[in-house]
């Protein structure tokens, strides 16, 4: 039999750490917060280019401005609050997020498809509470990535923001190629919703939205994660790797 000593000698020897398994790498993968890197500008260039069109294929067929505004509130105290706690750039709540924005955007669609476009009634109000709240929750999510230049929805202060740039005019300046590149992607999908509307129609054209934001779920799950980064849920520690 081994010795007190052999023991002691066994138990104070350092032990291999444990297997980082398929479902460990995933799990960590998966908590890790998202890089703010081109990929992530893409993505809210690819968002507001569906804000576009959504836009201007709905402002005149879905005009209840006050359930707008409310949902529109609501969605993002709802989700930004949430992200607040889970963590805003952990990839799975931004997939999360952008999955339940698709399916709220695609059953708009449906309703209009199922009742036809409708200006006022029950049908019109449940069009424009999915869309105000998925629209809420949409901005409130990519407010994570960090970059204010592409505001996804608000045009305005993007102008003002550009023609006081006192780097206007010089060479490299990201933060005013990502006002341009935020203003031409809202314009042309303006464009392109108003063309969509007038063409095939309100419903049809309320689907182009929630395809680009689908797109965005692919481009989420390729993305490069942040380095260094501890953060707790719940009872649960993730570390980067």
């Amino acid at each position: 039999m081994p010795s007190e000593t052999e023991d002691r000698t066994a138990a104070s020897q350092p032990q291999p750490p444990p297997q980082d398994t398929n479902q460990s790498q995933i799990h960590r993968y998966m908590f890790e917060p998202l890089e703010a890197n081109i990929w992530a500008e893409s993505q809210l260039l690819i968002l507001t280019f569906g804000t576009g069109i959504q836009d201007a294929a709905n402002f005149s067929t879905l005009p209840t401005w006050g359930t707008s505004l409310a949902t529109f509130l609501a969605g993002a105290i709802i989700t930004g609050q949430m992200g607040n706690y889970i963590g805003p750039r952990r990839r799975w709540w931004q997939i999360f997020s952008n999955l339940a924005q698709t399916v709220m955007s695609f059953g708009a669609a449906w309703l209009q498809f199922s009742h036809g476009t409708q200006h006022s009634g029950p049908w019109a109000v449940a069009a424009i509470t999915l869309l105000a709240f998925s629209s809420g929750a949409q901005v409130a999510a990519t407010r994570a990535s960090r970059m204010t230049e592409i505001s996804i929805a608000m045009a305005t202060a993007a102008w003002v923001d550009l023609v006081i740039d006192p780097k206007l005019f010089v060479k490299k300046n990201r933060a005013r190629n990502r006002r341009v590149s935020f203003l031409a992607a809202l314009a042309l999908g303006s464009l392109a919703g108003a063309f969509m509307h007038s063409d095939i129609g309100s419903p049809l054209a309320l689907t182009m939205s929630p395809i680009g934001t689908a797109l965005i779920i692919s481009i989420l799950l390729i993305v490069r994660s942040e380095r260094g980064q501890t953060r707790n849920f719940g009872n649960c520690t993730t570390t980067k790797a």
